[in-house]
């Protein structure tokens, strides 16, 4: 006796084969992925922090839509990536054709930045971070300013959907705006990088951080964001049309002993400087 009738069994029968073989196609279906962009290591068996061992894809193939969908920012990366954005950093969709009538996954974005010469060693720092999500390296670009022409150096990412969900969080059309959790979002690394991307060391004073994408209610809201969580001495101080944030003299040690270890070398001596005039 069938607890089942006959054609009851046919169908479970079927229904079951079919699940097993979609799971088996998708299993070698990710697993062939797996293999052509990433190296398998059996071999090393150590417990690190998710986000601290990502390999570079330089010069990989182009991703397929699962794993663009699987790649993701951790937070150590998020950071500095939010304090990058604050300043020059730039987050552009690779097409912007039909995108209202697109789902959030099937809208790419890429991570820009661009800077002179003279910040190479900074914009090398950042590219030797976030090369995981590269497909190649640095490049150099002609920029002309009032008739004369500069070289600048220059890298973005792939197109991923993860850079779109941060494109969401921190532009409104075309324009930067200040997400309302950034208190959450900045830590005392991103700070390292927002001085480290745009800054002046004022001789004798204190530090401004050129951030002009900002409205003043914008900046206000940084500022207290720098004075409540970091305990900074600071004030707005107004450049042309706009606004930017000047760190007082004094709170440049405590903030130093903070940052010290995600600061490049060629930025050291700047600090060193200003500590010597505090002693």
């Amino acid at each position: 006796i069938y607890p089942f009738s006959k054609d009851n069994m046919l169908i479970m029968n079927n229904y079951f084969n079919n699940i097993f073989y979609t799971t088996y196609n998708y299993y070698n279906k990710y697993n062939n992925n797996n293999n052509k962009y990433y190296i398998i290591n059996n071999n090393i068996k150590d417990l690190v922090i998710y986000g601290t061992n990502l390999e570079s894809n330089v010069n990989k193939p182009n991703f397929t839509k699962d794993i663009m969908n699987m790649m993701n920012i951790p937070n150590n990366l998020l950071y500095i990536i939010v304090g990058i954005l604050l300043m020059d950093g730039q987050i552009n969709y690779s097409s912007k054709k039909n995108l209202d009538n697109k789902n959030i996954i099937d809208i790419n974005c890429k991570f820009k930045l661009k800077l002179s010469m003279k910040n190479k060693e900074y914009l090398i720092y950042v590219y030797k971070l976030l090369e995981h999500y590269c497909i190649s390296m640095p490049k150099l670009k002609k920029d002309m300013m009032r008739g004369k022409e500069y070289l600048k150096l220059e890298f973005y990412t792939r197109s991923l959907p993860c850079f779109t969900l941060l494109r969401k969080h921190f532009y409104k059309g075309r324009m930067k705006i200040v997400p309302n959790d950034l208190y959450d979002l900045l830590n005392y690394e991103s700070l390292a990088h927002m001085i480290m991307c745009n800054s002046s060391f004022i001789k004798n004073k204190g530090i401004y951080l050129n951030m002009t994408s900002f409205t003043l209610k914008e900046m206000i809201f940084i500022m207290n964001i720098f004075i409540i969580k970091f305990n900074l001495n600071c004030t707005l101080h107004k450049l042309n049309n706009n606004y930017i944030i000047y760190i007082k003299f004094k709170s440049i040690k405590l903030l130093y002993n903070n940052i010290k270890n995600y600061i490049t070398p060629s930025m050291k001596y700047k600090f060193y400087y200003k500590l010597k005039l505090l002693k």
